[in-house]
């Protein structure tokens, strides 16, 4: 059996991404963008990661598939260890690990037609079997575009139909693992719902494992079988998506889901207002880096760790209050 496990196709265990930043004279602190994130994603799976900006969604993303080197921990890939492969180690796996912007015209160069912009990928990752063309063609009807596109320049294009590009040329290579990073955020909301169906479609046929990052809740909990939600880099809860928006277990989730006006599924009662801003990074609280803002923070959260408790089979969460055992209403049983 792979060191992953199971039939997981990527396991992370205890990845940190931190980033130097300058702080005058001299001085440099370190920015901690993720911490500690441990998880595993399955063949064929969606997981969906969400959190307020700054949260750390997309460095982990482009972490976990070695666009961003990680400074701690470990990540497997199809049963290897990744974590430290240099470029032209990862070179034959890039293929298999692709990455869907959030802005597509900022990823297509504009002075190259479509068609071009598809094939380059594909001869650069030696699938140039064939007629080019028609392997273009095939990529370009795949994601419902008229193969005359490939003749065109991004800039003749509607936002939705770049974004169908972006989607072709990521899936022309045959990856196993997709991370979508808010593929829809920059579209009409008339084409928002096209997108995501084009690619609840294409990850059921090509049995693709996708972290899909959004903000969307509504999004998230259509397209996905887990979420994993983040809070300052750290993974405050995650588990199966049906039963994380049904009884959220972590605060910060269930402001998350109240925020959303009448949204369904959504944890009941009135919306939860958090105060203040998230601390910065570079110099987190102690303890639970929620409890500043959190309606339910207890003396105890000044120190506790952020380890993950279980809550039920899947479902865990970095809530103190799941070890005091204490009630909805944050009172001691």
């Amino acid at each position: 059996m792979s060191a992953a496990g199971d039939d997981a196709i990527m396991r992370l265990e205890g990845v940190g991404v931190s980033f130097p930043q300058r702080r005058g004279l001299g001085r440099q602190a370190l920015l901690h963008a993720v911490n500690d994130v441990s998880f595993s994603l399955q063949r064929g799976e969606v997981v969906a990661l969400v959190g307020e900006s700054g949260s750390g969604k997309s460095t982990l993303g482009r972490a976990a598939i070695r666009v961003t080197r990680p400074t701690a921990g470990t990540i497997w890939f199809e049963g290897r260890d990744i974590t430290a492969l240099g470029r032209a180690e990862l070179r034959p796996l890039r293929r298999r690990m692709q990455l869907i912007f959030q802005d597509p015209y900022g990823s297509l160069n504009p002075r190259i037609r479509i068609g071009e912009a598809i094939a380059e990928g594909i001869r650069l990752h030696g699938l140039a079997r064939g007629d080019l063309r028609e392997r273009v063609a095939r990529a370009l009807d795949g994601v419902g575009l008229r193969p005359e596109i490939a003749e065109r320049l991004p800039a003749a294009l509607s936002g939705g139909q770049r974004q169908r590009v972006a989607i072709a040329r990521a899936l022309a290579v045959e990856p196993s693992v997709v991370v979508a990073d808010e593929p829809t955020s920059a579209l009409d909301v008339s084409v928002q719902a096209e997108i995501i169906d084009l690619l609840k479609t294409l990850q059921g046929a090509h049995e693709l494992a996708m972290l899909f990052i959004s903000h969307d809740l509504r999004v998230v909990k259509d397209i996905s079988d887990r979420v994993m939600v983040l809070y300052l880099g750290h993974v405050v809860e995650i588990g199966p998506t049906r039963r994380v928006f049904s009884a959220p277990a972590h605060p910060y989730t269930e402001a998350l889901l109240r925020s959303v006006p009448r949204h369904p599924g959504a944890a009941a009662g009135t919306p939860i207002v958090l105060e203040g801003e998230p601390p910065n990074p570079m110099a987190p609280p102690s303890g639970c880096v929620f409890h500043p803002r959190c309606p339910h923070a207890l003396p105890e959260c000044r120190t506790a760790d952020m380890r993950h408790r279980p809550v039920a089979p899947g479902h865990g969460t970095a809530c103190i209050r799941t070890d005091l055992s204490l009630d909805a209403g944050g009172a001691r049983r």
